[in-house]
């Protein structure tokens, strides 16, 4: 059993379970809710990680023979009822609380990409003539707008691999792959302004706008923005453009071509209403992401003070009152 790693608790239901798995029955004056509750926190974490077996943390297991001969507290019964009974109310309000916040996350994040796509293919005057793009998503532009294939828009190249060994945790040179920076190395294969999109995996299309001397692994496909692109503008067009799309199931994991996405069609403004554009989202979006920021600081508040209080409250630091 992962218990190390919480992977434990109480199922209410009957069914099968994975040969991966012990299934232990309480005996008569122990309420199985509250040992739920005690066995998940870091405290107990850490004893199962001690008492369990293996090479390396991913393999380690904690067998029956050294489960049983972990010592534990054990409260009389009518209190360890009071105490789940108490976590369970204390803790639907905290959750109700994330989910909030977790929903206002989603909520801002589609304003976020609604606003973004609204202004790379309808820009940013309400009132000018429109005319039909010909292409699907993107519908009615702009009549002083022209259509291209993103190929005249940027260049994209793939970077150079790099294995785990060779990337450390500090270091001179940040190092990215296809889903932000990974760590850092003592060279560098780019120098400048670029996007870095993401090549492989099931978040292969994500757009990154990276400054200055850096390494990209080959799972990150370096694109440098060509003389009629403002790159700021780039960046979103690309985001707008949902690239995720295309991603090709052939191989092991979804994958991005590199020739296919520089075929696609996107839109071209003046390079003048480009830099307007993108500095309109530039603004629009810092503010959102402060917001969502906020958010997640207070999630992540909120997911500490539940384990703290079941702790305190498992343990009898903080009695549960009648």
């Amino acid at each position: 059993m992962l218990t190390w790693k919480g992977a434990l608790g109480r199922s209410p239901k009957c069914g099968i379970v994975s040969p991966a798995y012990c299934v232990y029955r309480p005996r008569p004056g122990v309420n199985s809710r509250f040992y739920h509750y005690l066995f998940r926190t870091i405290s107990y974490q850490d004893i199962f990680r001690i008492n369990s077996t293996g090479l390396i943390d991913s393999r380690l297991r904690l067998y029956s023979p050294k489960f049983f001969v972990i010592q534990t507290i054990v409260p009389p019964k009518e209190e360890q009822e009071k105490i789940v009974s108490y976590l369970d109310t204390q803790c639907a309000k905290i959750d109700e609380i994330i989910d909030q916040a977790k929903a206002s996350i989603e909520d801002y994040k589609q304003w976020k990409a609604a606003i973004i796509y609204e202004a790379v293919t309808k820009g940013l005057d309400p009132n000018v003539e429109m005319k039909e793009s010909g292409v699907p998503w993107i519908g009615k532009m702009p009549v002083n707008w022209t259509i291209s294939a993103l190929k005249n828009l940027c260049t994209m190249q793939a970077g150079k691999n790099l294995t785990s060994e060779q990337i450390s945790t500090s270091g001179q040179y940040p190092v990215y792959g296809g889903n932000g920076q990974r760590g850092y190395y003592s060279a560098y294969n780019a120098d400048g302004h670029f996007l870095l999109i993401g090549r492989q995996g099931a978040r292969c299309g994500n757009v990154h706008d990276v400054t200055g001397k850096f390494w990209a692994t080959e799972h990150a496909v370096v694109t440098s923005a060509t003389k009629v692109t403002n790159v700021c503008y780039l960046y979103y067009l690309l985001i707008a453009m949902n690239l995720n799309q295309y991603a090709s199931n052939s191989a092991a994991q979804p994958g991005l071509s590199v020739g296919n996405i520089l075929n696609l069609k996107a839109l071209l403004p003046p390079i003048n209403e480009q830099a307007r554009i993108s500095k309109f989202l530039d603004d629009f979006c810092s503010k959102i992401d402060v917001i969502l920021t906020e958010k997640q600081s207070l999630i992540g508040d909120l997911e500490s003070y539940k384990k703290s209080l079941i702790y305190e409250v498992v343990t009898g630091k903080r009695r549960v009152q009648q």
